[in-house]
């Protein structure tokens, strides 16, 4: 989990670092959630794993939250 969270925070501060995210540090900016709570042992049984990553765009500058789900042979997204 550390090395994937650790890739897309990389990912999103450069994102930052360019001005497409609203925030004047990079944790206003985004935040990159992994853990226990999203990633249950029932969860890990199966062999997926769900990222949660919230955004703050510069336009409609409002806070979009996305959350990523991740398994052998497939993968799910949805918006919040």
């Amino acid at each position: 989990w550390k090395g994937l969270e650790r890739t897309i925070t990389e990912f999103l501060t450069r994102v930052w670092e360019a001005g497409a995210l609203f925030g004047s540090t990079a944790k206003e900016a985004f935040y990159v959630q992994i853990n226990d709570e999203l990633n249950p042992p029932a969860v890990r049984d199966l062999g997926e794993v769900f990222v949660e990553i919230g955004l703050a765009v510069t336009r409609p500058a409002e806070y979009v939250v996305l959350r990523i789900g991740l398994w052998d042979g497939g993968a799910q997204i949805s918006e919040g």
